[in-house]
């Protein structure tokens, strides 16, 4: 079963961990029976001196803010694919969907405060890899993020490297190598 390891991000007294939900919390219902793709679908903030749970992208009503702003891949059997890059009251986290699907890259910006998903999007797309699924070892699809001169920018290894406007999610340029 291929399955999406990533680290947490430690800011101020906070820490910012992508986890596993809950078969419960979320189901992998119209998943195709052959799509064995996991990885952390929730992402959790604590309070580092007590261990208290400051807000949890698995429940309300983050849960459904993350279906309305979070694009097709939260429709999808996807998971955060990178450690959260925070930065002040930002949270920017890389996400991926199955390979057994069309494979995408997104970013996803959520309110370090509250947890709420502001903006997605998406950095690149190739077809579907259900044929070769399962043959030899599948590729595990990663992007890692950077912010530095008020952009952030993102590396996927779906064959791109950009530049987002970290307020608003728009692409300022977008590279394909």
């Amino acid at each position: 079963m291929p399955r999406v390891n990533v680290g947490l991000t430690v800011s101020g007294d906070r820490v910012f961990a992508p986890l596993r939900s809950r078969l419960e919390v979320r189901p992998r219902d119209g998943t195709p029976p052959n799509d064995t793709f996991d990885g952390p679908t929730s992402i959790k903030c604590l309070h580092i001196p007590t261990g208290r749970l400051i807000w949890d992208t698995d429940l309300k009503p983050l849960i459904e803010e993350l279906q309305s702003v979070g694009g097709k891949f939260a429709e999808r059997n996807f998971a955060y694919c990178g450690a959260p890059l925070v930065s002040g009251d930002r949270v920017f986290i890389p996400v991926c969907s199955s390979p057994a699907g069309e494979q995408e890259s997104w970013v996803l910006f959520l309110d370090a405060r509250s947890g709420r998903p502001l903006w997605s999007t998406l950095l690149a797309t190739i077809p579907s890899m259900q044929g070769m699924w399962g043959q030899g070892r599948p590729t595990l699809y990663q992007t890692t993020l950077a912010e530095a001169e008020g952009l952030l920018f993102a590396q996927s290894n779906l064959g791109v490297t950009g530049a987002l406007h970290p307020t608003t999610g728009t692409i300022q340029w977008l590279s394909r190598y």
